[in-house]
């Protein structure tokens, strides 16, 4: 968001796009069936919540009110 001056042009340019991981699923997957469900996870970014959070939640079922969330 910005603030428009009076004779002062503006562009607005998309720098970067966010986007999920190719292998996002089946990395988790693996994970969860080599190590079961984790006590902890944290995210660095929005973006990581945006595309991991659904697939933990269908992994852990019932487990996933064990798993302590931190977002940095």
């Amino acid at each position: 968001m910005y603030i428009p001056i009076p004779g002062v042009p503006l562009e607005s340019v998309t720098v970067y796009q966010t986007a999920q991981h190719k292998d996002l699923q089946g990395s988790l997957s693996r994970y969860f069936s080599q190590q079961g469900v984790p006590a902890s996870i944290v995210f660095f970014s929005p973006s990581g919540v945006k595309f991991c959070l659904q697939h933990i939640q269908k992994l852990s079922g019932d487990f996933i009110h064990h798993i302590k969330v931190s977002s940095l």
